[in-house]
């Protein structure tokens, strides 16, 4: 293959990874370079050399990402209940404990190998900063691989870089080839051409050695769409449709969209478009998926992402595939009810990059929601806009929320949102409009009695005084709210009631510094 020559060195530092993991002394491997310099490959050819029990995850390059995508594929593999604990939706620490026990109760080396986490969405990355801090103490290995100048300087993924570099951590760089490797795969006759035209990028080479020796093509994506242009009608629609998909699609939508797809699969396998793999199908490298599509028409496009979208539907696909594809489109209907439990799905997880960018898609559908359901996803829009630091969104969200449960008639709604809206306030900077809205929302909410609305208000009300250094206000909420929060008044009626014990003492305790601690 022309992605392993010059690789050897490369090969052998990956291979003393596992060596070292044996003796119980993991590390993180990154293997990094640009777009086509066979990081798949250097990690396909690594994997099987060893002794080690591989798991496999892939970071897919939707327009919002997946939470713990990769991780779904791993619990696919790995015998450590992970599937379950996802589709119970589980909480991160969960699934970071299950990992790491496992990890360390292992009889042999264990590499877990997550590739193009420049497309990890937040709860992967939380989860590859955790295992990356820890690994040094387990027997196993963390191969990352990661496409060079893909993240922005500011993506999260660059901060766990930063943490994992700090820990036991080996950076393998994968350069282009020589002129002496292009000329190996070339012939001496065609090298200086080949490198010329390609810098030495390995997959580059590749195709346009596949294609000689008659007519070159004039940059890689002619040699690429003249290779499918041999393809018959039916393995031509399949690659097309395979296309629209990023990264991958999975064989259970296949099925459903194209019945007879493993025969149109055998040409294009053979002429090594298309890999097969155990549950997706995808292209043998990114820039081929990439040729193929620059190649339709908006029309063809659009009817290709409805094939897929029709599918994903019958057999019950991810709500982030459903929501890409069914933008592409044109069903606003499918984009809006699948962003709206892509978006709960990735808050539940603690993705909030991703639960932002799927509210804000399912509050441009929000006419397709009944009234009630519209100011529920305001306010949840205005909480994770508030996360990312975007105040300005979660300000313009949270009036809508409140326009829209004051027209419903939801007077918890609107206090509810009325308290948000003092802790945004508070964040932009604005004391006195924060303090205005939190006892706007006790005043909204005292004539409803004892509710866990009005508890939260006295306690934002609480933390507000104690930040402004008014401690009288401080004792006078902070036990209100406790009083509020007792259980005879509405902790039986919370999932949650230990969360609400622990935070009474903390009351208590901050606002009674020199008494002894509360014990309500």
């Amino acid at each position: 293959m022309g992605a392993m020559l010059e690789r050897d060195a490369a090969l052998r530092a990956l291979r003393r990874t596992v060596d070292v993991a044996a003796d119980g002394r993991g590390s993180v491997a990154i293997v990094a370079g640009e777009l086509g310099m066979g990081k798949t490959m250097l990690v396909s050819s690594f994997a099987p050399t060893t002794d080690a029990e591989v798991y496999w995850g892939t970071c897919d390059d939707l327009s919002t990402s997946r939470p713990f995508g990769p991780f779904w594929d791993i619990a696919a593999q790995a015998p450590w209940g992970l599937q379950s604990m996802l589709d119970a939706g589980d909480p991160p620490y969960r699934l970071h404990t299950r990992v790491l026990e496992e990890l360390a109760a292992a009889e042999r080396p264990t590499v877990i190998v997550i590739e193009d986490i420049h497309w990890a969405d937040d709860a992967t990355i939380d989860a590859i900063t955790v295992l990356g801090r820890r690994i040094a103490d387990l027997p196993a290995v963390l191969v990352l691989t990661l496409r060079s100048g893909e993240a922005a300087p500011d993506h999260p993924v660059q901060s766990a870089l930063g943490v994992l570099h700090r820990v036991a951590a080996v950076r393998v760089e994968l350069p282009p080839l020589s002129r002496a490797a292009v000329a190996r795969l070339s012939g001496e006759e065609n090298a200086d051409w080949v490198y010329d035209v390609t810098g030495g990028n390995p997959f580059f080479v590749t195709e346009l050695v596949a294609d000689l020796p008659g007519d070159l093509p004039q940059s890689v994506t002619s040699a690429i769409l003249g290779r499918c242009a041999r393809l018959d009608p039916s393995s031509r629609h399949l690659v097309e449709l395979v296309s629209v998909a990023p990264t991958r699609l999975p064989i259970a939508a296949l099925d459903a969209a194209l019945p007879e797809w493993t025969a149109a699969a055998e040409a294009p396998e053979r002429l090594r478009l298309l890999t097969l793999e155990p549950t997706h199908v995808r292209f043998r490298h990114e820039l081929i998926r990439r040729a193929v599509h620059s190649s339709l028409t908006a029309t063809r496009r659009r009817h290709l992402h409805a094939q897929v979208l029709e599918a994903l539907l019958a057999t019950g696909g991810a709500a982030a595939d459903i929501v890409h594809h069914a933008e592409a489109a044109g069903s606003t209907h499918a984009a809006a009810s699948h962003a709206l439990a892509a978006a709960r799905e990735a808050t539940a997880l603690e993705s909030h990059r991703e639960a932002f960018e799927y509210y804000r898609r399912a509050a441009e559908f929000a006419h397709e929601f009944p009234i009630g359901d519209r100011a529920g996803l305001y306010e949840a829009y205005a909480e994770e806009a508030c996360h990312v630091g975007d105040l300005s969104e979660a300000f313009n969200a949270s009036d809508r929320a409140i326009a829209l449960h004051r027209e419903h008639g939801d007077v918890r709604g609107v206090g509810r949102c009325k308290t948000a809206r003092a802790r945004f306030n508070w964040l932009a900077g604005d004391s006195r409009a924060a303090w205005e809205q939190a006892q706007g929302a006790i005043a909204v909410l005292e004539p409803l009695g004892a509710t866990t609305e009005l508890a939260s208000a006295h306690s934002q009300l609480c933390d507000l005084a104690t930040r402004s250094g008014n401690s009288e206000q401080t004792q006078r909420s902070g036990h209100r709210a406790v009083r509020l929060a007792r259980p005879r008044n509405w902790a039986t009626r919370t999932p949650d009631g230990a969360r609400w014990s622990r935070w009474r003492r903390w009351v208590c305790n901050s606002t009674q510094p020199r008494r002894a601690p509360c014990t309500v």
